[in-house]
């Protein structure tokens, strides 16, 4: 999950740290070395979730604001009760643009979705 100064900075107020403590303990570079990302835990959950909260709901980062609307991964609805919104084809654009820096379309597979499954026993029924 990469982070913005402001992210960083916003979360690092929340977790009343100091910009730097929250860098030394709950970030890493990320993989091409640009910036910084959030941490995961070792199977691969943000650090920053207890069972299926967000403990920085408040201030969470904007790719995760985006998720599942902008980006997702096969199966996200049995790990997380983020509910998809529709968006239409320029705004999703925008808003991947935003959330990644880099401008659509990523790939023939990169469009926005159409519609959503609500599975059995989730929180979104």
């Amino acid at each position: 999950m990469r982070l913005s100064e402001a992210e960083i900075a916003r979360l690092a107020n929340d977790k009343g740290l100091s910009e730097g403590a929250f860098i030394e303990q709950f970030t890493r570079l990320t993989y091409y070395r640009h910036g910084l990302a959030l941490k995961e835990k070792p199977n691969g959950e943000c650090v920053f979730l207890e069972g299926r909260d967000c403990t920085v709901q408040p201030v969470k980062p904007q790719q995760c604001r985006n998720f599942p609307n902008v980006w997702r991964m096969p199966g996200f609805e049995w790990i997380c009760p983020a509910v998809p919104r529709q968006v239409s084809p320029a705004e999703w654009e925008r808003l991947a643009e935003e959330a990644t820096g880099l401008k659509p379309p990523f790939g023939e597979a990169a469009q926005p979705a159409t519609s959503i499954q609500v599975l059995p026993g989730s929180d979104a029924e």
